[in-house]
């Protein structure tokens, strides 16, 4: 049933303004268009998608598995096109698909995760929102942390893409109904979200480099490592229901401390 719902509000909501724009040629950073065989007529299929572009390969983790319409016309036809960008332009590129059947799908996004530039790590994130959306969560339960302000732009493209209203908190710290909060790490004690997403955990930006720069001796960096990485941890812990946390290569060394 979920699966069912989920489908119908992609294919006639959520896809087919994203569809007409790639078709016309408007930008949309982040995304690409992709044309299957439809298996039983034949007819080109088109279906956005996020733009998983790496060197002069293609990588796209399918939300529904084996179940996605795309997936089940590339078992039957593996010859597909993609639309994608080149600079200001969109181009055609032909191609051939192999599924990864045996694939860990969440092993697999955390490796696209940390080979694609910050772009696609907004794709990332914002692909993940637009599930906790579908699957009924309101904007004001969803929360955005970043490491500082310089990361804040990453956060408001993420919440662009997933098309969901959004409040950048500052020092006052008032969270908005009907709007999903960004904000960077400092601001998060105290707050709690059903969904949280900890975007730009690169390395040099938690633990921040500009503090390690300004350290004078061992006792001082320690000091350092233990507060960023307490910042970290509080951002993860604003999340009642849902987490996800995102890097591009290098990432944070802190992420090891999830593995253990």
């Amino acid at each position: 049933m979920k699966h069912r719902i989920v489908h119908t509000l992609q294919k006639y909501v959520l896809n087919p303004p994203i569809k007409l724009a790639l078709s016309v040629g408007l930008p949309l950073p982040g995304y690409a268009l992709l044309e299957t065989k439809g298996r039983k007529t034949g007819k080109p299929r088109r279906t956005p998608v996020g733009d998983g572009r790496i060197g002069n390969q293609f990588w796209l983790v399918a939300e529904h598995g084996m179940k996605a319409g795309y997936v089940r016309n590339i078992e039957r036809d593996p010859h597909v096109r993609l639309k994608l960008r080149d600079r200001l332009r969109y181009r055609w590129h032909a191609g051939t698909a192999y599924l990864l059947t045996d694939d860990d799908p969440r092993e697999r996004q955390r490796w696209l995760s940390n080979q694609l530039p910050s772009s696609a790590g907004n794709v990332s994130a914002a692909n993940w929102i637009t599930e906790r959306v579908q699957e009924g969560l309101l904007p004001h339960e969803i929360a955005i942390f970043v490491r500082s302000s310089s990361e804040l732009d990453r956060a408001r493209a993420a919440a662009e893409l997933a098309a969901i209203p959004f409040k950048i908190l500052d020092d006052r710290v008032e969270t908005v109904h009907g709007k999903a909060s960004i904000a960077t790490m400092h601001l998060a004690k105290g707050l709690e979200f059903r969904a949280v997403v900890v975007m730009a955990c690169d390395d040099e930006i938690i633990p921040l480099q500009r503090r390690i720069e300004t350290v004078a001796d061992d006792s001082d960096l320690e000091e350092v490592y233990n507060t960023e990485r307490q910042l970290l941890y509080v951002a993860c812990t604003r999340a009642r229901d849902h987490l996800l946390v995102t890097s591009v290569a290098p990432a944070s060394e802190f992420l090891d401390d999830f593995e253990k």
